[in-house]
């Protein structure tokens, strides 16, 4: 051991067996300039020993020895002794999560004649790689499309498929940055992709967060920037159902990449003939045009489109689809009671006079001595309530306004429930509420049509609220004015431009069996959506359904959304579609003992669909077992039917289409030993194939926003560079400890110089 090492522990504190060298200096000025001062003070020490008196020898040294050595070690600790301790080692190693892109653009074949995604595996999901990879991080697999998934360490290349309809690169991006733990600081998450994203969501929100947690995003672009001439067709009925003799409009969406300057004809053949329209795309990537189509007979009526192929064109089994349409026999009876009239009855009542499927019967007391019946398209005698069941029987739907005790006697009350539930009735209550609870009348009615309600209502209302679907409502046809003929919701901005509606009713509950369609959202602190509550809301009652809205001022929805041509005309498909919904989208029809109804006519390959089979009493529905489909090759799939649980009456099944074309589902009906059948059609308008060219931008702002970089995707070894390179910024360097940061050496300093005073005074030398 050094002879230096003692002194060194008595000063630094450091344990034995540190040698000298490992001492550091790092003095306070210019070190000449501390001897110079460390001289000089020295010599005035000596200076002013030797002119004490002699009869004080002994204490004369003894102070002088104390203040040498107290000048010593003033200037050995202006020197800066100091030591440097060893650079820090995290005990956790930093996660690198290799998140691979798994949507359907993927099959791209743009890479030395592979395809996109067996290159980026056989490269980047190389086992060397990520064996080099575990030696110095933790290493993840994951998967995304329309959201992120783990994979296993030993996914095999080839297991791996690209088929997601859809790409959330921003979304899933964030998803794994929330699942690498926060302590793992130095992690980065490197997304190989060819930068499609389905949405337009804001980048920045992810790379904060990235920042934030010390997560870096590297990005590999795999595919080419060039895609083939391609064209697609997605049609879809404007309305659920037709009437004889109603004209109704097909809506088909021509998709398009290759073509920006051209152009394509559409043709619809159906029993009548076929029409055509040209349509020009003049640089946009997809084109909407409507066709009308009208049928004089009841039935389900198949119309085929087509668009004719591009030049050069190779793939062009999606430019044909089949569209159902189902055709009813008569107009819908309608009954609309209001006893406290306002600008929403009104404009409800215009609204549904203008649909020409629609006979109303309008009742209304205008006055508390004036009531006035209107009869549109109905018979002249069809101009008083109702007063037995079979008389109310007579409306397909009937619909309650607000205080109906003012026009509606208690008895036609008490025959509304069992309207519904005996006789497959349908009720709207259009204002919430239908009657009042302030008068003993009023409470009574209340109480008499409290089991129609599908909510449980609270005190108070939500001042200038907006509507807004929720998951179920964006497939209800009360809000298809809301989609495009591929059965996606319009944007958020489309709705978000409709005006406020007024105010809402406050909602404590929702009844088990009820559905929420839509839910009113109030602005609290200048934020929307603080405050929420279910708006629009259907249920089943017995064999009947119930539909309730819960808003004030939907009226505001006829001046539609200035500058949304999508939205015009909002309000009336908003009624029209909900009455229609309510009268012709029951489940069974009059005569039936037996329905089958498809979740929708026209699907995407790969889409599940959902069958629902009712019957006219539960003892009939649990003899229906199964069904079956049938696939446009012939080949038969039999599906088992499980019990819907908030129907008694419904058996449910599920059917995943993987072959293109018409399909034929068919039940039996035990009750007359015959098939119940609907046609259905899958195609394979997938939009991920269609538009496949390669988008490196936002992979490049994640990278770059975030501190990451964008790698060669021909280079994966470089990826082991990058994640060092960020592994080493997240190393603490080591500060260095100063000998006179010691609270007791600066302790014995002071008792030092005490202990010099206290010398000379007791020596007589002040």
């Amino acid at each position: 051991m050094n002879i230096a090492t003692p002194i060194i522990t008595m000063f630094t504190g450091m344990p034995t067996g540190i040698a000298v060298h490992a001492l550091i200096w790092r003095p306070f000025t210019q070190p000449s300039v501390i001897g110079i001062v460390g001289v000089a003070l020295a010599a005035l020490a000596v200076w002013v020993a030797a002119r004490a008196p002699r009869d004080r020898r002994a204490a004369v040294v003894a102070v002088t020895v104390m203040r040498l050595t107290l000048i010593a070690g003033l200037v050995a600790l202006l020197m800066g002794p100091s030591t440097l301790p060893p650079s820090s080692q995290r005990p956790d190693r930093p996660v690198v999560t290799l998140l691979l892109d798994t949507s359907a653009s993927m099959q791209t074949p743009d890479i030395d004649g592979q395809s996109r995604i067996a290159f980026a595996c056989s490269r980047w999901l190389d086992r060397d790689l990520i064996e080099r990879l575990g030696r110095e991080f933790n290493v993840r697999l994951m998967a995304f499309d329309s959201a992120a998934r783990r994979l296993p360490m030993n996914a095999a290349a080839g297991t791996i498929e690209a088929i997601g309809a859809t790409t959330q690169v921003t979304a899933s991006v964030h998803q794994a940055i929330l699942e690498t733990p926060q302590e793992s600081r130095g992690s980065s998450v490197v997304v190989i992709s060819d930068g499609r994203d389905s949405t337009d969501r804001r980048i920045e929100p992810v790379t904060l967060q990235a920042r934030g947690r010390g997560v870096a995003i590297h990005s590999v672009v795999v595919g080419g920037a060039r895609a083939r001439a391609d064209v697609a067709v997605a049609a879809a009925l404007s309305q659920g159902y037709l009437l004889v003799n109603e004209e109704g409009q097909v809506v088909v969406s021509v998709y398009q990449i290759g073509a920006d300057g051209g152009g394509t004809r559409v043709r619809l053949k159906g029993p009548g003939g076929e029409a055509v329209r040209d349509v020009r795309f003049e640089g946009r990537s997809s084109v909407q045009v409507s066709i009308p189509v009208k049928e004089s007979s009841p039935g389900q009526y198949e119309y085929r489109v087509t668009a004719d192929p591009l030049e050069g064109e190779v793939e062009r089994s999606n430019n044909t689809q089949s569209v159902f349409i189902e055709v009813m026999p008569s107009r819908m009876r309608v009954l609309l009671i209001e006893g406290e009239p306002n600008w929403d009855t009104k404009f409800l009542a215009q609204s549904l006079r203008r649909d020409e499927r629609i006979e109303l019967t309008q009742v209304s007391q205008v006055t508390e001595l004036r009531r006035e019946t209107i009869v549109s398209r109905g018979e002249a005698a069809a101009d008083k309530l109702p007063a037995t069941l079979d008389e109310l029987r007579r409306y397909d739907a009937v619909i309650l306004g607000r205080s109906v005790e003012n026009v509606m006697p208690a008895p036609l009350a008490a025959l509304l429930p069992a309207y519904v539930s005996e006789r497959g009735g349908r009720v709207l209550l259009a204002r919430g509420r239908p009657s009042t609870t302030s008068t003993e009348r009023g409470r009574r009615i209340d109480r008499t049509l409290s089991v129609l309600s599908p909510v449980e209502l609270g005190v108070g209302e939500m001042r200038g609220v907006r509507l807004w679907p929720t998951g179920e409502g964006w497939d209800h046809p009360c809000f298809d004015a809301g989609r495009s003929a591929d059965g996606t919701p319009a944007s958020a901005q489309a709705v978000r431009s409709l005006p406020e509606i007024g105010s809402a009713a406050r909602v404590l509950s929702v009844k088990p069996a009820a559905t929420v369609l839509a839910k009113a959202q109030a602005a609290v602190g200048g934020q929307a959506g603080r405050e929420e509550s279910p708006a629009v809301v259907t249920m089943p009652y017995g064999g009947g359904l119930v539909a309730a809205v819960y808003v004030d001022g939907l009226w505001r929805w006829s001046l539609g959304a200035r500058g949304v041509r999508e939205k015009a005309g909002v309000f009336d498909r908003f009624w029209s579609n909900m009455v229609r919904w309510l009268v012709l989208g029951s489940d069974l029809k009059a005569g039936e003992a037996v329905s089958l109804r498809p979740s929708r006519r026209n699907v995407q390959v790969g889409e599940v669909v959902r069958f629902d089979v009712a019957a006219r009493d539960a003892a009939v529905a649990q003899r229906l077992t199964a069904m079956e489909v049938v696939d446009p090759a012939g080949g038969r799939q039999s599906l088992a039917l499980t019990d819907d649980a908030s129907h008694g009456d419904r058996r449910i099944a599920r059917f995943t289409p993987m072959m293109m074309g018409n399909h034929l589902a068919r039940v039996k009906d035990p009750t007359a030993d015959r098939w119940i059948e609907a046609s259905f059609n899958a195609n394979t308008v997938d939009r991920e194939r269609l538009f496949a060219a390669a988008d490196p931008h936002r992979l490049r702002a994640l990278s770059e926003g975030s501190g990451g970089v964008v790698l060669d995707r021909d280079h994966p070894e470089a990826l082991l560079a990058a994640l060092r390179r960020q592994e080493s910024f997240t190393r603490t360097d080591p500060q260095p400890v100063y000998v006179w940061d010691r609270a007791w050496l600066l302790t014995a300093l002071l008792v030092w110089a005490g202990a010099e005073w206290i010398t000379r005074r007791t020596g007589g030398m002040l």
